[in-house]
């Protein structure tokens, strides 16, 4: 079967390596010529997608049912466009723990490219996942929110409202299972200021998801409707 949006996506790449030739290079390969948003064709068609996610926490479904059915979640929706894995773990990797910010940029812009919202429930604002104060000072940036920039720079987006603090975490998460995790993180946000009805809320990757509920049931509590949730990257 003919991948109509990767042959157009491929077309449009080469109409723009042609009219400018100068483009600057490839953000995977380093080959000349990369498209917008600094990937060339075939680095773009081969990135991790998540492929027939579930609708609700966004882990690939194959062809069972997911394991989150029956289970009461605070999404509306979940958009999670890729896996964390390959490339995408490189690069997230790269600007997380090492300030490569052009990287946050563009896993952003990947993201934008791929929402789909319905006018009718387009969040009125972006919320950020909110970063501890010592987190920000070790690395000395906002990580979501440059990946919001990214995000903004590929689309109309709706502005940033920062509705939720957070406190220290007692254990690092990527050091616990995932049922500790989700015991771990009750608590964890307070709410800044009361949400609009329809937000988005925004991070760079879905582990198990506890981090995420936790943050969208308490805008939830705090007046939200509804509470898409927008990430990059999927931990399969």
């Amino acid at each position: 079967m003919v991948n109509w949006r990767a042959s157009l996506l491929v077309n449009n790449c080469i109409k723009r390596i042609q009219n400018h030739p100068g483009a600057p290079p490839c953000r995977l390969c380093a080959d000349s010529g990369s498209m917008s948003p600094g990937l060339c064709a075939e680095c773009y068609i081969d990135l991790p997608w998540n492929e027939s996610p579930c609708t609700r926490c966004a882990l690939p479904q194959g062809n069972g049912r997911c394991s989150c059915h029956g289970r009461p979640l605070p999404f509306s929706q979940a958009q999670v466009p890729l896996l964390y894995e390959g490339a995408i773990e490189r690069l997230i990797v790269g600007f997380k723990y090492y300030g490569r910010l052009a990287d946050g940029l563009l896993i952003g812009a990947l993201l934008g490219q791929r929402l789909v919202t319905p006018k009718e429930t387009y969040p009125e604002a972006v919320v950020p996942m909110p970063t501890t104060p010592s987190r920000l000072r070790e690395r000395g940036f906002d990580q979501v929110f440059e990946i919001y920039r990214g995000l903004r720079a590929s689309r109309t987006a709706p502005p940033v409202r920062r509705c939720l603090k957070r406190r220290p975490a007692r254990v690092h998460q990527a050091r616990l299972s995932a049922r500790r995790r989700h015991s771990s993180v009750r608590g964890t946000f307070r709410l800044r200021q009361r949400p609009p009805r329809y937000v988005a809320l925004l991070d760079d990757v879905v582990t198990t998801g506890a981090t995420a509920e936790e943050a969208a049931w308490v805008l939830r509590e705090g007046g939200a409707r509804r509470v898409e949730l927008w990430a990059v990257a999927r931990t399969p």
